[in-house]
């Protein structure tokens, strides 16, 4: 399987390089390691950066977590079968799409700092239900699209 995807990001790679055309509208620069790094620092501490990447950053963390537990979780501690979990994880993408129209809108309403607020409290919460509660698909499917 990773050799396949080797060969696909080889390929992809040469087709980018030596293939396709350089599409700029102005003479390429050349590359300035100190130029990236200053940029680099001007972004990090850009509050309008910092709060777009933490909401990414948790969302994220939770998303590779939770996935990464999951086939183990519900296949093995739940006996589901690999097509009972697969169907079953469709709500959970659901509920992420769902998750991505709400922020959009509750970016019309609240600020940066109160939505990322809400978003680390939510994954608590969704920490604490899945600590006080017993194992189930309800409650695992409950607790990723948080």
């Amino acid at each position: 399987m990773f050799v396949f995807v080797l060969i696909y990001l080889v390929a992809i790679f040469t087709l980018g390089w030596w293939i396709l055309p350089e599409t700029l509208p102005y003479a390429p620069r050349p590359f300035r390691v100190n130029q990236v790094v200053r940029t680099y620092g001007k972004l990090i501490v850009n509050p309008q950066v910092i709060g777009s990447a933490s909401y990414n950053w948790i969302s994220y963390l939770g998303a590779v977590v939770s996935l990464s537990l999951f086939p183990f979780l519900m296949q093995h501690e739940l006996g589901l079968t690999a097509a009972e979990y697969g169907t079953i994880m469709i709500i959970p993408s659901a509920g992420l799409m769902m998750g991505s129209v709400s922020l959009n809108i509750l970016n019309r309403f609240f600020s940066n700092s109160w939505i990322l607020f809400l978003a680390i409290v939510i994954s608590a919460l969704s920490g604490i239900w899945l600590l006080a509660t017993e194992m189930t698909v309800f409650n695992l499917l409950l607790h990723l699209p948080c």
